[in-house]
């Protein structure tokens, strides 16, 4: 998608299937300061502090703020370094980092610690600067993906409109540092993700209980709303309990194969 009409077109669309709790996020990394939108919220310098990204993502979709995030403006270290805007040091890539949190342990010894911090995905070094995120209807760029905080019953409605086209299911890894699982694979891959909040966005960035995310890489757009336009009317979920209830042509043909007619 290339034109703002079509990112505008696009947010209608997905509210009309989707109906999220929240704005969902259209998400840029940044190359170049030029890239930073007018509008855009610059934590420490219009705030006057600096903010982990799952807060700015929080901000951006719960408040509905365009916020830009460079090195200056993160407090929180791990999407500094995984988003490429500085050289991993050895502190970080030796465990030290994740080993103890405030009140106890995080990973059983330093080589756990290791294995976690060499396991999280990162950018090339020195190729993006920061990061932007607005409500996908505010948006006044080109987003490098789409992130969408709902429940589990909408993750089954976009997981079946992304298998529309392809007939295959989506393949995640789940694991802490959600502002890293939620961007750079599916930035990486071209490949839809699922995330599951961590512990810092429950604490800080407000994410809820009931919440998952859900990430649509700018080259699945169209794919995920013609998905979601023939596989539309599933949510929300009228429930019935009925035995023997109405099946799809193609399920009940099965069943007669199977025996089961």
């Amino acid at each position: 998608m290339s034109t703002q009409y079509d990112l505008q077109k696009f947010g209608e669309e997905f509210e009309k299937y989707v109906r999220p709790k929240y704005f969902p996020l259209a998400v840029k990394l940044l190359e170049k300061e030029e890239d930073i939108p007018e509008e855009a919220i610059r934590p420490k310098r219009d705030l006057g502090d600096r903010l982990s990204l799952c807060q700015a993502y929080g901000m951006s979709r719960r408040g509905g703020e365009v916020i830009a995030m460079l090195k200056e403006d993160m407090w929180c270290p791990e999407p500094i370094i995984c988003y490429g805007l500085v050289e991993p040091p050895g502190y970080f890539l030796e465990g030290h980092m994740n080993l103890t949190r405030e009140g106890g342990q995080y990973l059983k010894d330093l080589e756990a610690a290791k294995n976690y911090a060499n396991s999280l995905p990162r950018f090339e070094v020195g190729k993006y600067i920061g990061v932007v995120s607005s409500p996908i209807m505010k948006a006044r760029f080109n987003p490098d993906l789409i992130m969408v905080y709902c429940n589990s019953a909408q993750i089954t409605q976009l997981v079946s409109a992304a298998a529309y086209k392809a007939g295959c299911g989506i393949t995640s890894t789940i694991s802490g540092g959600v502002c890293i699982r939620s961007v750079v694979p599916p930035m990486k891959t071209k490949e839809y993700q699922i995330s599951v909040p961590c512990n810092g966005d429950r604490r800080w960035g407000l994410a809820q209980d009931g919440d998952l995310i859900f990430t649509i890489p700018k080259e699945k757009m169209e794919d995920l709303i013609e998905g979601l336009r023939r596989t539309a009317g599933r949510y929300p979920v009228n429930f019935v309990v009925k035995p023997e209830h109405e099946l799809p042509p193609g399920y009940m043909h099965t069943l007669e194969v199977l025996g089961l007619d």
